[in-house]
């Protein structure tokens, strides 16, 4: 069975969508055969690659339609991309609305790479993000050196642990990273001391560094792999799989 990752936080902005993207294409340059799922409205996964329309989105993978060929959403060698619904919102949910069909389809995969919209997870609704929760082994929390940044990500994985004390007894949380780096800022070293105080095994050594590369490659619809594979966010991007890897003993 395939290992089930989401990128998940409830605050925007964060780079949920670009670490999905780009953390997806890594590993699919390791050989890992890699299924990345547009979970967000706004389809900013899908459009990151081009794909503004799609005869198969999310919402006939959820409603459990056979996909007819892989290859029709392959992105490239050993990547594939079920795009998003700009609608999802709209869909009837059940605790294991994205159980079934993610089982269904896991074998075929090494990972599959949850892109997640911004959402809180409550206890007076289900939402989409809850469903995610359910059926992901790992939850992979990227967060910005912001003050408001770092409270939500640490009042979420509260609400995490409802999840997995109630439904996903084996979910785990792979790990907090920032992103959008600025070295020099005194504030991110700041956060960064206060994180591994807080939450030392959780807090990945791996950041993501502030680059114009990756407002770059998003302008060409492409991963930073195949816009500037020497650019110091796509090492670094290569240093967070790797990381990743390890954590997971795989």
């Amino acid at each position: 069975m395939g290992i089930t990752i989401a990128l998940i936080n409830q605050k925007g902005g964060v780079g949920k969508t670009t670490s999905s993207m780009n953390i997806a294409m890594s590993l699919s340059l390791l050989k890992k055969k890699v299924l990345m799922i547009d979970a967000d409205a706004q389809c900013d996964l899908s459009t990151s690659f081009g794909i503004f329309e799609h005869d198969y989105t999310i919402q006939n993978f959820l409603n459990l339609e056979v996909l007819p060929d892989f290859a029709d959403i392959e992105i490239s060698d050993n990547l594939f991309l079920i795009s998003g619904f700009t609608d999802l919102l709209e869909l009837k949910l059940s605790k294991k609305t994205f159980e079934e069909p993610v089982n269904r389809i896991s074998g075929k995969f090494d990972f599959i790479i949850i892109d997640c919209q911004p959402q809180r997870v409550v206890q007076s609704k289900l939402t989409i993000n809850e469903c995610i929760l359910n059926v992901s082994n790992y939850l992979l929390l990227p967060l910005d050196a912001n003050y408001n940044s770092i409270k939500g990500t640490l009042d979420f994985i509260q609400s995490i642990e409802r999840v997995k004390v109630s439904y996903n007894h084996n979910l785990k949380i792979l790990g907090l990273f920032f992103t959008m780096v600025n070295e020099r800022e005194l504030l991110f070293h700041e956060f960064k001391d206060y994180l591994k105080g807080q939450n030392s095994d959780l807090l990945i050594d791996t950041f993501i560094r502030r680059d114009i590369n990756v407002k770059k490659s998003q302008s060409v619809s492409k991963p930073l792999a195949l816009f500037n594979n020497k650019a110091n966010s796509y090492k670094d991007y290569e240093d967070l799989v790797n990381e990743l890897l390890v954590r997971m003993r795989v």
